[in-house]
């Protein structure tokens, strides 16, 4: 029911309340049949327009464009459409007498509807006067059965947890002093306990089906990290390591993009049912499991195993990640030590080039003060008188010595220029 909010009330508080009162539960008065059947559907509009179609052919109003839930009274019967996260749910309760409240009965609702069924419950509600000790329930020979009192010892509950020729899993409802409301929520619980069940049920075989791949990832994780003994397929470098685990890593990742939302869900329905089974408020009928320790024997391994298998999926990423660390860490060690033996290298090789150098010039030294020398030589026998007299001797010899120490100092002069740029440059760098 919609509620007018003041202005100073949050935008989300209208819709926040209703939300509250979204699911109502359906009156049950006994003796009647509840049927409840749970379609995994994506679309939620084609469920919603399929509710709209059939209620149009009964004559009764339609679900609104948008909701979630549709209630409807006809032919003595109350049903009722609701939509979750990933399936919708159709209930409806039958008063007694009714054809379809028949054991082995197909359900009242039309053929059609959108969505493949994963949960069908057919509860025969009965009023007592003295709870009985004995199953109100009929199952095929060899079957097992859980019955149990309920809800402070004033109802018990059997059912074998199996599917009737009409695809429903039938429970029997034996009450004594419950209203209405509380014997309609008390169906409720149970509809709950089979959808959630199957619901979560539905991450077994996803996690089944991921055990080989998670065997080979690990087998590959242990190679890259070298787990397996030496000459068994181990990497032979750091490089295919690294390789090997990101191609392990980009396959882990793929199974939790995969399985992600189903195992989340799944641990979430299981929650759900546990609090089912808890609000039941259950008391064991002497000779008889209670629908708990019926559960537990085969519902419960399988979610712990879905719960493992997710655990295990995010381990592995988690060493994956780790691993990979450490070889980048270890490729990094050996490129940097490659970095050091090579600029050692170049080291030595300048140290060489240096000395190469400085033999170079110490020749070009001699070759430049022997071509200056020879050059003022000719110029000094075109001018002295005689070219053979000793005072050209002497000057030929004082012309080696200028030469020389012209050059040199040059060359000195040359040398710490370059140097003095070299150290500007280290400055600026």
């Amino acid at each position: 029911m919609a509620v007018d909010l003041g202005e100073r009330d949050h935008p989300a508080r209208a819709a926040l309340m209703a939300e509250t009162h979204a699911r109502p539960t359906l009156r049950a008065l006994a003796p009647c049949t509840g049927l409840h059947e749970a379609f995994v559907n994506e679309d939620a509009a084609a469920a919603r327009a399929w509710m709209a179609d059939w209620c149009g052919r009964i004559g009764v109003a339609g679900p609104k464009a948008g909701a979630g839930l549709h209630v409807v009274e006809h032919a003595g019967a109350v049903w009722k459409w609701e939509r979750h996260g990933e399936f919708c749910a159709w209930t409806v309760i039958l008063p007694a007498g009714h054809p379809a409240a028949v054991a082995d009965a197909p359900g009242p609702w039309p053929a059609g509807r959108p969505g493949s069924r994963i949960a069908a419950v057919r509860i025969a509600v009965q009023t007592v006067d003295t709870l009985p000790d004995q199953p109100s329930v009929d199952v095929a020979p060899g079957v097992e059965l859980a019955g149990m009192t309920v809800c402070g010892g004033e109802a018990t509950v059997w059912t074998g947890l199996v599917a009737d020729a009409a695809g429903f899993v039938r429970y029997g409802l034996d009450a004594r002093g419950l209203n209405p409301e509380r014997l309609g929520r008390l169906v409720r619980r149970l509809f709950e306990i089979e959808t959630y069940r199957m619901v979560a049920m539905l991450a077994f075989p996803v996690s089944r089906d991921m055990r080989a791949d998670l065997d080979r990832l690990d087998a590959d994780v242990r190679r890259a990290t070298g787990g397996e003994q030496a000459g068994e397929g181990t990497p032979e470098s750091a490089e295919a390591a690294l390789d090997l685990l990101m191609r392990a890593a980009r396959d882990v990742e793929s199974l939790l993009a995969r399985s992600d939302f189903r195992f989340g869900a799944a641990a979430a329905y299981r929650t759900l049912v546990e609090k089912r089974l808890e609000e039941l408020r259950e008391a064991r009928i002497e000779g008889h499991q209670r629908l708990s320790t019926f559960l537990a024997r085969r519902f419960s391994p399988a979610m712990d195993t879905v719960a493992a298998t997710r655990r295990r999926l995010e381990t592995l990423a988690e060493r994956i990640a780790r691993a990979s660390t450490l070889l980048r860490t270890r490729i990094d060690l050996e490129r940097s030590r490659n970095t050091e033996k090579l600029l050692q290298s170049v080291e030595r090789r300048a140290r060489l080039q240096l000395r190469l150098q400085q033999t170079v010039e110490g020749v070009s030294v001699v070759a430049i003060s022997y071509y200056a020398w020879a050059l003022l030589s000719k110029l000094v026998q075109g001018v002295s008188r005689p070219p053979g007299s000793p005072a050209y001797a002497w000057i030929d010899a004082l012309l080696v010595l200028l030469v020389l120490g012209v050059v040199i100092a040059g060359r000195v002069a040359l040398s710490r220029r370059i140097e003095s740029e070299g150290r500007a440059l280290d400055l600026d760098l």
